[in-house]
């Protein structure tokens, strides 16, 4: 196998890069991807495709077949893959596949026709480039990022705060400890400050979610007994602050 592919340096900050097993698969499949069009077994298979089975994922990257499935589904929800599968194979597509995968013909074709013919030349190519690179993303950048990591807190505050209302008419029915143990639980953000764990979930539905929730609860009440009350005493604590902080940023 011939080839390359571009990881720019914002993978560093990818939601899911201290997870080996992510990195290693998604990895794999960017690798493993067609960089053109081909044919297998009558289909055509695109740019930025490939053809695999869990069982053929596991071989590769040594990962165990559940860490696999767990992997490809969490690359599928936070929109890095798509897949079609069958009962025998999966067409797995990389999502904006160009941007870790181009050809740039212009500067290939310059490159083949004016070959540098000193070091000096590669070295004051090489230096105009670092140079460019530097000010694009000085200039236009930098800045944006921090406007957008605002929007995006500020956000996630009004998608807690909605989901803190949803749970208000079922304080009454399943009782305000259980309920501050569901918020608690399901609020928890992802590593990229993003998303909420309830939002990763392929579906959603606070009233199911709430039944399957209290029936477990009973269940470990009549094996470990009921909430500690200094568990209940800082899960109020924590409610009544995030409340101040969403009424001070006038939400």
């Amino acid at each position: 196998m011939d080839g390359w592919i571009k990881i720019h340096y914002k993978f560093l900050s990818w939601e899911w890069f201290q997870d080996d097993g992510m990195v290693r698969l998604f990895i794999n499949l960017l690798l493993r991807a067609n960089y053109q069009p081909k044919k297998w077994k009558g289909m055509a298979i695109g740019r930025g495709q490939l053809v695999t089975g869990r069982k053929q994922l596991c071989l590769e990257t040594g990962l165990s077949e559940q860490t696999v499935r767990t992997c490809l589904q969490r690359l599928e929800d936070t929109g890095e893959i798509t897949r079609n599968s069958t009962s025998r194979f999966s067409i797995v597509t990389i999502c904006n596949y160009d941007t870790y995968q181009y050809e740039d013909n212009v500067t290939n074709q310059q490159l083949t026709n004016n070959q540098p013919t000193t070091n000096q030349q590669l070295t004051t190519t090489s230096e105009y480039k670092k140079e460019r690179i530097y000010k694009k993303e000085s200039s236009t950048i930098v800045e944006p990022k921090k406007k957008i990591s605002l929007t995006l807190t500020e956000n996630l505050e009004k998608r807690n705060k909605s989901f803190y209302e949803s749970l208000v008419p079922y304080v009454d029915v399943y009782g305000k400890e259980l309920i501050r143990a569901f918020y608690d639980y399901w609020t928890e953000p992802n590593k990229s400050k993003t998303k909420m764990r309830f939002e990763l979930e392929k579906t959603w539905d606070v009233k199911r979610r709430l039944n399957t929730w209290a029936s477990r609860e009973k269940i470990n009440s009549k094996s470990h007994g009921t909430y500690k009350t200094k568990a209940s005493e800082q899960r109020a604590s924590e409610i009544l602050e995030l409340n101040k902080r969403l009424n001070d940023a006038g939400y």
